[in-house]
């Protein structure tokens, strides 16, 4: 198990600790940045010693990759943060060990997602949602299915209307669940 945190509203450094089963590991102090790191989102994959860290409040998203004893930034991801909202997260196709992001885009009330294939994000591909145009998506949650081969994802989104969508990714693309 491994925790992301950090330590004030306004520290620039994320931090991380590893449970050994028994007791909490020593701190680590991962890459900074210039901004504060208010929001974080900690995902690992199933099959392969990685997790991926993301980390920021305000444009760009940090994204940063725990081999099992150390953490690598990767290209600062270009999403939108917006404040105390957090409308992005990540997941791990539970058959693959592929990591999807998603986010919104701008402000408006498109979704866009990028895939980390354990080397490179992909570029950004477009997600058709059902939110009405200039809303913006204050919350995205993603959940992947639990079989052996699903690349299946299922992701709840809530707009500035307080409007809940619901998405099914299925490997290659999403589907609008309503």
């Amino acid at each position: 198990m491994i925790m992301l945190y950090s330590k004030t509203a306004t520290d620039i450094t994320p931090f991380s600790r590893t449970w050994s089963g028994t007791a909490w590991g020593n701190e680590v102090t991962m890459s900074q940045n210039s901004r504060a790191s208010r929001l974080q989102v900690i995902k690992c994959a199933r099959f392969k010693e990685e997790c991926i860290a993301l980390t920021g409040t305000s444009e760009p998203l940090d994204a940063q990759i725990w081999n099992g004893s150390t953490w690598t930034a990767t290209t600062s991801v270009e999403f939108p943060v917006l404040g105390f909202f957090r409308p992005f997260d990540l997941e791990y196709e539970y058959g693959t060990d592929r990591a999807i992001l998603v986010t919104r885009s701008g402000s408006s009330g498109d979704l866009v997602y990028s895939i980390w294939n354990g080397s490179t994000w992909s570029a950004t591909s477009s997600i058709t949602t059902p939110f009405t145009s200039a809303v913006t998506i204050r919350f995205v949650e993603l959940a992947s299915q639990s079989f052996s081969t699903s690349t299946r994802i299922a992701m709840i989104a809530v707009d500035g209307n307080s409007d809940v969508y619901g998405m099914e990714w299925n490997g290659s693309s999403g589907n609008n669940m309503g």
